[in-house]
């Protein structure tokens, strides 16, 4: 049986006076996520209509490759910028394929 793929929304509103400086640590991070070899699909969005939202759409391949991938020290250290530099929590979706 295959493992069961974890696939995750993530939702961001990050403070109009912060978003330049989010960005560029973001698509970084993003860029050492999709070398992970559990990472299927990474993609870094941003709302046409609400530009200092962003919205990251991940396939992991499974339940260990994703908690592998949260124990990287980039994930934690783009986090860790993050503190301050949001207007509230970031909303995590799990999502199941059909």
């Amino acid at each position: 049986m295959e493992p069961k793929k974890i696939i995750t929304n993530v939702t961001m509103l990050v403070k109009a006076e912060c978003i330049e400086q989010v960005l560029p640590l973001a698509k970084a991070t993003r860029e050492q996520i999709l070398l992970e070899d559990g990472c299927e699909t990474f993609i870094l969005n941003r709302r046409t209509q609400e530009p200092n939202t962003l919205v990251l759409l991940a396939i992991y391949k499974s339940e260990q490759a994703y908690v592998w991938h949260n124990e990287q020290t980039y994930v934690k250290d783009f986090f860790a910028f993050l503190n301050g530099k949001l207007a509230g929590p970031p909303i995590v979706d799990y999502l199941e394929e059909v």
